[in-house]
């Protein structure tokens, strides 16, 4: 399993099991949605090789090699995996002047992991009048199966009310912020006027959660 934006190395083994040596013109490979080759990785049996021919998804070699009875060849290159969450195939094809097509058909499996995020916001009531506060509750979830880095939970302070001076709160190692201008900075003081409150988490594993909350009085 990869999480989303690794590295992966892909390999294609080549092997000439007949008697007459094989006259290899091209090597295609196709790429699952979203991977990219990484440029200067391709190697040829221990040798650095030339980059392929890049349309879209599709990898080509065509240096042409001439493989000898009970000889092989060994193509290997690197890819970066994409941020969707699944299980990727891989698809190599070969190609050649006095031998038919051959292609792998979808193999080399990749589970890529990924993280998804739910968030949900609560208020403790529906009406209110003027000088009433009101409790906003935001609770986040890592549903997904992969880590989730560099979390930002972004709220404004909604028109009509002012900010309760200290009532930001968050489940454990959580920074929060707060701006005085719209949004444009932030800094750890909570004293007036305040506009936008921004709470950040450095990671957050799959199942895990919080919740966070703060309070605003009615104009």
């Amino acid at each position: 399993a990869n999480s989303g934006g690794n590295i992966i190395y892909y390999t294609i083994d080549i092997s000439n099991t007949g008697s007459i040596s094989a006259d290899v013109v091209q090597i295609v490979d196709i790429l699952a949605n979203g991977f990219n080759y990484i440029s200067g990785t391709t190697v040829i049996n221990a040798v650095s090789g030339a980059n392929p021919t890049i349309n879209g998804d599709i990898l080509t070699w065509s240096d042409g090699w001439i493989i000898p009875p009970a000889s092989s060849l060994t193509l290997s290159f690197q890819v970066n995996v994409g941020i969707q969450r699944g299980i990727f195939y891989n698809n190599a094809s070969i190609y050649g002047t006095n031998f038919c097509p051959i292609s792998t058909g979808n193999t080399a499996p990749v589970n890529v992991l990924g993280p998804e995020l739910s968030l949900v916001k609560d208020v403790n009531r529906i009406v209110a009048t003027p000088g009433e506060v009101i409790t906003y509750t935001l609770t986040y979830e890592n549903t997904g199966n992969g880590e989730a880095t560099d979390i930002v939970i972004l709220e404004a302070i909604p028109a009509y009310t002012t900010y309760v001076t200290a009532s930001a709160t968050a489940s454990p190692n959580i920074i929060i912020e707060f701006s005085h201008n719209g949004g444009l900075n932030f800094d750890s003081s909570d004293a007036p006027p305040v506009t936008h409150i921004r709470w950040m988490r450095a990671s957050l594993s799959p199942g895990s959660g919080g919740t966070t909350a703060f309070q605003v009085k009615v104009d």
